[in-house]
C-alpha cells in the first residue's frame, strides 16, 4: 500500500511540475552529454551566417515530454514500479524508440546513458533496478538502430558492387561479388541480361568467384540467372564453380550451362565455336 502511495505521489509531482522536470532533465542531459551539451550552445547562439539546421534539442526535448506525460499515466495506474508492467509498457516504448532516433541522429550509446541517467538524477524516487531496466531497453533499441543503418549501408554497397561489363564488344560479363540479397542479385541480373538482349549478345557470362560462401550463394543465385536467361532467351556462362558442391551447381548443370573455371576459359569457349 506504502509502495502504492508513493507512485502516486510521484505521478501527482509529474502532473503538477512537468515543465520544470522537463526542463531540469535536459539541463542534466546536457551536462552528462557532450554532444547535448554541444548542441544546446550551438542552438542558443546560432552562426548568422550557417542556414539553420534542424533543432536536436528541441526533437528530443519533445520526445522526453512524451515519456514523461505517458510515465505519470502509467505511475498512476500501476502497483509496481517495473518495466515488463503493462501500464508501464508505454513510457518503456516511447524511451526506446527515442533512443532509436537519437541512434540516426548520429548519438552515441553514451548520449542513451545519460539520458536515462538524467532522469534518474531529477526523478530520484525511481527504483535503481527499474532505472536499470531502462538502460537496459533504451541500449538495446539503440544498438537494434545502428544495425539497422549499417545492414542499409552494406546493401547499398553490395547492389552498387555488382559489376556488368562488355569484356570484347560481343561477351556481357556479371562479376558477383560479396553476399548480395535476392534484390541486389535481381537487379544486377536484370542488369546484365538487359544489356545481353541490347548487344544482340547471344550468351552472358557470370563470374562467381568473388561470391561470399559460394556453396550457399549459389543456392540463391542459380535459379534467379536461370529465370532470367530463359524469358530473355540468353544463354549462360557460369565462371568460378569448378570443384564447389552446392545444390545451385546441380541446377545449373540441369539446365545444361556450361562450368569453367575462369572467365578466360569461357571466353576460349566461345572464340572456338564461332
Amino acid at each position: 500500500m506504502e509502495a502504492q502511495q508513493q507512485l502516486r505521489r510521484l505521478a501527482h509531482d509529474l502532473d503538477l511540475s512537468h515543465h520544470d522536470h522537463l526542463a531540469r532533465w535536459m539541463n542534466e542531459l546536457g551536462a552528462r552529454s557532450w554532444n547535448i551539451g554541444r548542441a544546446s550552445r550551438d542552438v542558443s547562439a546560432p552562426d548568422p551566417g550557417a542556414a539553420a539546421p534542424p533543432n536536436l534539442i528541441q526533437l528530443l526535448e519533445e520526445r522526453c515530454a512524451q515519456f514523461l506525460r505517458t510515465l505519470s499515466r502509467g505511475l498512476r495506474d500501476s502497483d509496481e514500479l517495473r518495466p515488463g508492467a503493462p501500464e508501464l509498457r508505454e513510457p518503456v516504448q516511447i524511451l526506446s524508440f527515442a533512443a532509436g532516433w537519437m541512434a540516426g541522429a548520429g548519438l552515441s550509446i553514451s548520449d542513451v546513458l545519460a539520458l536515462v541517467q538524467g532522469l534518474h538524477a531529477v526523478l530520484p524516487a525511481l527504483p535503481t533496478k527499474f532505472v536499470h531496466a531502462l538502460e537496459v531497453a533504451a541500449c538495446e533499441a539503440h544498438l537494434a538502430a545502428v544495425m539497422q543503418e549499417h545492414r542499409a549501408r552494406h546493401r547499398d554497397v553490395i547492389e552498387r558492387a555488382q559489376v556488368v561489363c562488355d569484356l570484347d564488344g560481343e561477351t556481357p560479363c556479371l562479376f558477383l561479388v560479396g553476399d548480395p540479397d535476392r534484390h541486389a542479385l535481381d537487379e544486377a541480373v536484370g542488369r546484365a541480361v538487359t544489356l545481353s538482349v541490347m548487344r544482340g549478345a547471344r550468351r552472358l557470362v557470370v563470374d562467381c568467384s568473388a561470391l561470399a560462401g559460394l556453396d550457399q550463394a549459389l543456392v540463391d543465385v542459380a535459379p534467379i540467372l536461370l529465370d532470367y536467361s530463359k524469358e530473355a532467351g540468353v544463354s549462360l556462362a557460369v565462371c568460378g564453380v569448378m570443384d564447389v558442391q552446392s545444390q545451385g551447381i546441380e541446377l545449373l548443370e540441369q539446365a545444361e550451362v556450361p562450368l569453367f573455371d575462369d572467365i578466360a576459359a569461357a571466353l576460349s569457349q566461345r572464340l572456338a565455336t564461332r
